[in-house]
């Protein structure tokens, strides 16, 4: 059955993990990880609703820090593996012309 609002996916989840150094020579430097679920989502066709389908994925993100006094400075990285996929199901309305 699809959910009940439009464009939205039915379910969501996420995990991260992160690893900063405590002591020595790398001290303030750190890593992390992490998995985000995209569950299915429905959007509209011209003609019907709920009619277009977009399934569900699985994409990893990672990130490296720095952290000093009280600044951290870091680099994200989003859909790691580079995997394509569809955000959203939504269609653009026509125009006339």
């Amino acid at each position: 059955m699809p959910p009940k609002f439009e464009y939205t996916p039915e379910h969501k989840a996420s995990a991260w993990a992160d690893y900063t150094v405590l002591t020595g020579i790398a001290k303030g430097w750190g890593v992390g990880g992490g998995a985000r679920l995209i569950g299915t989502s429905f959007g509209n066709s011209y003609a019907a609703k709920n009619t277009i389908e977009v399934p569900c994925t699985v994409l990893f993100d990672a990130s490296t820090h720095y952290n000093w006094k009280q600044f951290q400075f870091s680099l994200n990285l989003q859909n790691v593996l580079d995997k394509e996929y569809i955000p959203t199901p939504w269609v653009r309305p026509c125009c006339p012309n």
